[in-house]
């Protein structure tokens, strides 16, 4: 267990506020940004059910709506949802597809999903995942990314190009 490693640089005097105040359960090695997705809902729920909380290196804090689930739409079987992990991540005003900001998790490489994926042969991984803002406040925009309410802006604005940190994925299991 131990403090944030930037200590008062981020202008926090809460030194556990980046690991959600529970450094025994969460870490952030190398001090950087730190993104926590909490969501209890469901792909048929509440577009955006859950929470996206975004810390920055520099002490921004950013809360906003969020969801793990995909879209219940699209052609062939429906995606699972992101599984619960901390991954590595690094944002990218490009991140997303090559077109808008967004963090790229596990730098696009395999992340766990909370079931069978159709596109990797029915097998429990997904890649490509990123947290990007949805399309409207009705619909995520994702066949499988972590996606935010546009109708509260743009979530990445504390964060700075190629700046690495961790992603926290939280479910209620």
């Amino acid at each position: 267990m131990s403090e944030d490693p930037i200590g008062f640089q981020s202008r926090d005097v809460n030194y556990y506020r980046y690991v959600s105040n529970n450094p025994l359960k969460y870490y952030d090695p190398l001090g950087l940004f730190t993104a926590i997705i909490f969501d209890c809902g469901s792909r048929n729920g509440s577009t955006y059910g859950g929470t996206v909380s975004i810390y920055g290196d520099n002490g921004s804090v950013v809360n906003v709506q969020g969801s793990i689930f995909p879209d219940n739409w699209g052609t062939g079987a429906l995606r699972p949802g992101i599984e619960s992990g901390i991954y590595s991540a690094t944002y990218s005003s490009r991140g997303h597809r090559g077109r808008t900001s967004g963090i790229r998790v596990n730098n696009g490489g395999l992340v766990s999903v909370s079931g069978s994926n159709p596109e990797h042969s029915g097998l429990g991984f997904a890649d490509g995942i990123n947290i990007h803002v949805g399309d409207t406040n009705i619909n995520r925009g994702s066949i499988g990314c972590i996606t935010t309410n546009p109708a509260q802006g743009n979530p990445f604005s504390g964060l700075t190009e190629g700046e690495t940190g961790i992603v926290i994925v939280s479910g209620c299991k």
